[in-house]
């Protein structure tokens, strides 16, 4: 339990500080500010304190699939989504009078009329796990486990 809570502290804090900091540095995702790290590292620390609260302390393990499917294959759920990503920006056609990437394609056209700006993003990123996901279930299935 010293470890939970130590975890704990340690997001807390990293969060008020990160917070706190934001009046100098505002939070900035594009650039990575300080405050950014500060605030999104303590979140971080405080869902690990949780998960780490659950299946090492309590011991249960309902609801971990997604993470030991992911876990199985991580170099290469890493490596192909990386690819995935690549190929969605240079694959380019044209769609309604302009040239657009298969992401742009997927966000513009699709998600953000629905969703908006923000959350069609959380959505595309959302949608994104959830293709590789499901992917790596059929690796996870057939028991294929590729080692670096």
């Amino acid at each position: 339990i010293a470890v939970f809570n130590g975890l704990v502290l340690a997001g807390v804090l990293s969060v008020v500080v990160g917070w706190l900091f934001s009046y100098l540095m505002p939070i900035g995702k594009n650039i990575w500010t300080s405050s950014y790290v500060l605030v999104t590292s303590g979140l971080a620390l405080i869902l690990l304190a949780l998960i780490y609260l659950y299946t090492d302390i309590k011991g249960k393990n309902r609801g971990t699939k997604p993470f030991i499917v992911f876990g199985a294959n991580a170099i290469t759920v890493y490596f192909l989504s990386s690819i995935g990503a690549a190929l969605m920006w240079s694959i380019h056609f044209s769609f309604q009078g302009r040239v657009v990437d298969v992401k742009e394609f997927i966000y513009s056209f699709l998600l953000q009329p629905v969703f908006g700006n923000y959350p069609g993003s959380v959505v595309f990123a959302l949608l994104y796990v959830v293709l590789w996901w499901a992917v790596m279930s059929v690796f996870y299935k057939k028991k294929i486990f590729i080692k670096v």
